[in-house]
Formats: structure tokens, sequence, C-alpha cells
């Protein structure tokens, strides 16, 4: 079933504001499971307040930018399910092909009480590979597993989970609508108060690790592991860099699809900001543009002006040139000295990795020590 085809009920949402704690809204029963309702924690604060703050710093900055996170409103999430199937972009068929070849010696690997944590759940199409293999060892393993995606699109979230809630109904499961390392860190409190014989497992997929700058992913990787503890594990998937197996022009076809749905996903951006914050972008007069940058070992994607205009958005007139850039979104490439070097510096142990037939992608356990 794809996701057009589920119309959930409205969820249960437990909002908690900055002077809520974890402990007094936590949603677990006394034995341990999660409800059953499905209910969806929400953590996130001012959305309108943030959502107009950065554009407005982005769009005054002399090099213009808009940041990555809010290319994922509900109709960004639905467009980038789509750029998944598209036949350019590999990143999504590498990563399920390493999960459903590897997925049970990947989970045998985690403790017997688990959590699995994913960061920027999306539908959960590439997680089903991952649950199958949960779902094998409940069979012979009463232990305690979770699985408890966090994502920012609350609908999206919600609609995904409910389906994977419905094709696994032995897992527990729990939607929490966060930033990654916030929701992360009402984990920590609900498994260090609660839970301290479980193990996190934080899966965080589709290399999105390579939409952070390099010290942004470094500085993620230290907040990371600042919240957990030793034996925790991040699963982290990355993109490779180009090689002499994986030419420069499969990275160029994958964020420049024939059927310019990752245009329409780009673009999708103004459209948010007209109808949120009331700006009046004409986006008529932009188009993409995404390039392959081989000094920086990574792809920038833009959105860039076809005429001169101006933008009216809060109490700014904004003007911007002809053929001038916004930039919004980098995804980095990685080798697999980046990775253990970043790791190292951020006290995880690269364990083990797995890949895929012709090698563009890999997985890494990398374990808290």
């Amino acid at each position: 079933m794809s996701f057009t085809d589920v119309s959930p009920s409205k969820p249960d949402v437990l909002r908690l504001d900055n002077t809520s704690t974890p402990t007094s809204a936590t949603q677990f029963s006394a034995e341990g499971r999660i409800n059953p309702v499905l209910p969806l924690i929400h953590l996130r604060g001012d959305e309108f307040g943030g959502l107009q703050t950065d554009t407005v710093r982005g769009l005054l900055n002399p090099s213009k930018y808009l940041l990555p996170k809010y290319l994922y409103d509900h109709r960004g999430s639905e467009l980038f399910e789509q750029i998944t199937a598209l036949p350019e972009y590999y990143l999504t068929r590498c990563e399920q092909e390493i999960l459903e070849s590897s997925a049970d010696e990947i989970l045998s690997r985690a403790e017997a009480n688990f959590w699995l944590v994913e960061l920027g759940a999306g539908s959960g199409k590439k997680t089903r590979a991952l649950l199958h293999a949960m779902r094998n060892r409940q069979m012979t393993n009463q232990a305690l597993m979770r699985y408890l995606p966090i994502d920012i699109s609350e609908e999206f979230l919600y609609a995904s989970s409910l389906q994977l809630q419905e094709e696994f109904p032995a897992i527990d499961m729990q939607p929490i609508c966060a930033e990654f390392l916030q929701g992360v860190g009402y984990l920590t409190m609900q498994r260090n108060e609660h839970y301290a014989g479980t193990q996190l497992l934080i899966y965080f997929p589709g290399s999105t690790i390579g939409n952070l700058t390099r010290n942004e992913a470094a500085e993620f990787f230290l907040k990371l592991r600042a919240l957990l503890r030793e034996n925790d594990v991040l699963l982290l998937a990355a993109d490779m860099n180009a090689s002499p197996e994986k030419p420069i022009s499969a990275l160029h076809e994958a964020y420049n699809d024939a059927a310019g749905v990752t245009a329409a996903f780009n673009l999708n951006i103004l459209h948010r900001l007209n109808r949120e914050l009331a700006a009046d972008f004409p986006i008529e007069a932009y188009k993409h543009v995404a390039y392959y940058n081989a000094g920086e070992s990574r792809v920038e994607l833009f959105l860039e002006s076809t005429r001169y205009h101006t933008v009216s958005i809060a109490d700014y007139r904004i003007e911007i040139g002809l053929a001038e850039r916004i930039h919004t979104e980098y995804s980095h490439k990685f080798n697999e000295n980046m990775i253990r070097q970043m790791a190292s510096l951020a006290n995880f142990t690269s364990v083990a990795s797995w890949t895929d037939a012709r090698e563009y992608f890999r997985l890494y356990w990398l374990c808290a020590s």
C-alpha cells in the first residue's frame, strides 16, 4: 500500500512545551508496552516563528540560503517519497538492498532489549526489513523491543507509523514529532529513568548525514554521543563518494531526474513560504539547479532566479537578482576514512559495515565507546 492509500484518523497528539518533562508525559504502560492507540508525542515548539526567523536570516545573507529541513512539509515529504522510487535515485534502492540482505545479521549485533529509533523516518519503506528482523527475534525472544520513529513532518509521520503498526502489530511503536536530537534526548531520559537495561539503536537512514556541512556533521556526532551511553549504537547510512566504480554521472542524474520530481521537490519550499509566511515568491521565475562539486565531495542544490524581482516576507522587501541562486541543500558524499574519523572524534567505534553489490552506499554499525 502506498502512502496515498493511507487515510488515518486524527492522531492522539501529546504536545509538550518547553516546561514539560518527558517523565510527566510518558505514554508507556506499567507493563512496558506503548499505548496501542499509537499516540503521537509532539516536542517541537513555535514552528511558525522558527520558519520565519530562519527564512529571513537566510535571504538577508549575502549568499542566500534556505534551511533544508523546511523542504519537508507534508507535500515535500510526499515528493521525496516519489524521488526514492525514481530510476535515477539509486540511494534508496542501495540502502534497501543492504537491509533486505543483511537485516537479520545487523540486528543480531543488538542486545536482547533494545529500542530501534529512526531519525527522519519518512514512509518506513526501508525500515520494513528491520521490522521483519525484529519480529523474527520476537518469535524466539520475549525481550523488550520497540520502534520509535522521529520526524518533523507530523501528518506524514503519523500516517506512515499507523500503517507500519498495522503491518507489525506485535512490535510496540510510538511516533515522535521532533528535531532529531530533541527526540533522542526525550527517549534517552525515558530509557535512563524507566528502562535502564535497554540499548538504543539509532538508525540514521538515507545518507541524511550528508545534508549537513562537514562541521555540522561533526557537531551532530558529538551532541548525539553526549546523549547516549556506552554500547548504544548509531546505525549510519552514508552515500559513498565518486570513484572508478561510481561515476560522477550517477551522482548528477540522481538529483536531476528526467521526470522533474526533484525540481518540484526543491521548488516546493517556495510554495510553502508563500502559503505559511504570506510571501510572494513568483514560482515561475525560479529553476532547479543541482550539480556535483568534486572539490567538496558533495552535490549542491539551488533555486536560481530567471529574472530580477523583489520578494515581500514579514516586514522585509528582499531583492533577488537575475541568475542569483538561493542555496537549499547539500548532499555530501563520503569515503570510509571520513566516516571512521568523524566517528572516532565523537567516541564512536566503527565495528562493522555493509554495502550493496555496486558499493555505492554503506551502512555502519558505530558503537558508543
